[in-house]
C-alpha cells in the first residue's frame, strides 16, 4: 500500500521565489570563488587537528604583529577568521537545507515509482482480462523492461472506449 507522505503542488511561483533567495544568498556573498580541482589541490587545508594550531597564532599575532607576513596585518588576518566562521556557519545551513531538498526528493520519487507500478500491474491485470486499450498500454509500458526495444515517448492512445469511460478524457 502506498502512503503518500507529500502531497503538496509547489507552484512556479513558489518555486521563483526560492531559487530568487538563493540567487540573493550568492549576491550578498559576492566574494565567492569556483575553484577547479587542480586548484583544490595546490590549496592548504585547515583540518581539524590545525584549528588550535590557528587559534594560537592568532592570539600571538594579535600581540606580535610584527611576525606577520608583510603584506598581511592584524585586521586582514581576524577578518579573515571572522569570515570563515561565518561562512562556516551558512554552509551547515545550507547542507541541512541540500540535505532535506534531497531527502523529499527522493520521497517523491519513490511515490511516483510506486504510484507507476501499480499503475503498471492494473493495466497488466485488465490487459489479461480482455481490455485491448490496456493491453495496448501494457504493452507500450512492458518496453520499459526490455532491453532492446526502446520505450516509446508518447502514451499509447485512447480508444473510443476508453475515452468514455474516462470522465476527465
Amino acid at each position: 500500500m502506498i502512503t503518500n507522505k507529500i502531497d503538496v503542488e509547489v507552484t512556479a511561483e513558489k518555486e521563483a521565489q526560492v531559487i530568487q533567495c538563493i540567487k540573493d544568498g550568492r549576491a550578498q556573498l559576492d566574494f565567492l570563488v569556483g575553484l577547479s580541482k587542480k586548484e583544490i589541490r595546490r590549496l592548504a587545508k585547515l583540518g581539524s587537528p590545525y584549528l588550535e594550531f590557528t587559534n594560537r597564532v592568532r592570539a600571538h599575532a594579535a600581540k606580535f604583529p610584527g611576525y606577520l607576513p608583510q603584506q598581511v596585518t592584524v585586521d586582514m588576518y581576524n577578518r579573515d577568521f571572522k569570515a570563515s566562521e561565518s561562512v562556516h556557519r551558512i554552509l551547515a545551513e545550507v547542507k541541512s537545507f541540500a540535505k532535506d531538498l534531497e531527502d523529499t526528493l527522493l520521497v517523491l520519487k519513490s511515490e511516483i515509482y510506486q504510484t507507476s507500478r501499480l499503475y503498471y500491474k492494473a493495466v497488466q491485470a485488465a490487459g489479461r482480462a480482455g481490455d485491448k486499450d490496456a493491453d495496448r498500454i501494457a504493452t507500450d509500458l512492458s518496453a520499459h523492461y526490455m532491453k532492446k526495444i526502446p520505450a516509446s515517448t508518447e502514451p499509447v492512445e485512447e480508444s473510443g472506449a476508453a475515452k468514455s469511460a474516462n470522465p476527465q478524457g
